[in-house]
């Protein structure tokens, strides 16, 4: 029998899911837009995938576009601020750590095998000839150890968001949980005291009690409910 393959379990493209992912810089050049888009100033990046190992040696590319409509070379430093790729470039020259210099070109050169961590998501082309086709975004640029490398759940909610109680909203579910029955919402209150008429006048027959989830004490039957109500677990 020949050799097998997992043709189901291998991707269709270089598209990854998203996630941070442990990268190094191949190269990063000066270039410039398609004459579609206007010829402008932009830089070139492109990349490899360290981890995750199941996408190791994919590459990855962006586009830093620093040139606008009215002043596509960027020979005006207002471009430059206004920019949302010089913008960009800036955070990405960071998380490779190289030094800010006035010169782009020994910048770049420098920044060539350096190693960062990229916040990378994918999205479809919504126009024009590539309509339908997925491609990968740049959303994040982190110097090494800022962040943990690994894959985004699919719903995108941060890890560990639905812990706790199934019906606790996801607003609280993201805080994490003590090893006690977490109190109620409400703010912290002094138990009000049974209902007097709930008091059996009987000493020598206790009535049935249950005893109470967050206080740990044991409350008759018939006031139980309006404990609950008030009842905010053990006070400091």
């Amino acid at each position: 029998m020949g050799r097998r393959a997992p043709w189901q379990d291998i991707p269709d493209s270089a598209v990854v899911p998203d996630g941070v992912y442990h990268l190094a810089v191949e190269e990063i050049e000066e270039s410039q837009s398609s004459e579609q888009t206007g010829g402008k100033l932009m830089y070139e990046l492109e990349v490899r995938v360290i981890e995750p190992k199941a996408f190791v040696n994919l590459p990855l590319y962006n586009n830093f576009v620093i040139g606008s409509d009215d002043d596509p070379n960027a020979d005006d430093p207002e471009t430059w601020k206004a920019s949302v790729g010089a913008k960009n470039l800036k955070r990405f020259f960071s998380a490779v750590q190289v030094e800010f210099v006035d010169d782009l070109a020994p910048m770049c050169v420098t920044a060539k095998d350096q190693e960062f961590l990229g916040l990378v998501t994918k999205s479809q082309e919504t126009q024009g000839q590539y309509k339908g086709r997925e491609r990968n975004n740049f959303n994040g640029w982190f110097k090494l150890g800022e962040r943990a490398v690994g894959l985004l759940p699919t719903d995108q909610q941060p890890a560990g968001r639905r812990r706790g109680r199934p019906a606790a909203p996801l607003v609280e579910a993201s805080v994490a949980v003590p090893a006690a029955p977490a109190a109620p919402r409400q703010p912290a209150r002094v138990a009000s005291p049974a209902p007097s008429a709930a008091v059996s006048r009987k000493p020598a027959a206790a009535p049935a009690t249950v005893p109470c989830a967050l206080c740990g004490v044991a409350i008759p039957r018939e006031a139980f409910l309006a404990h609950a109500d008030t009842c905010q677990g053990p006070q400091a």
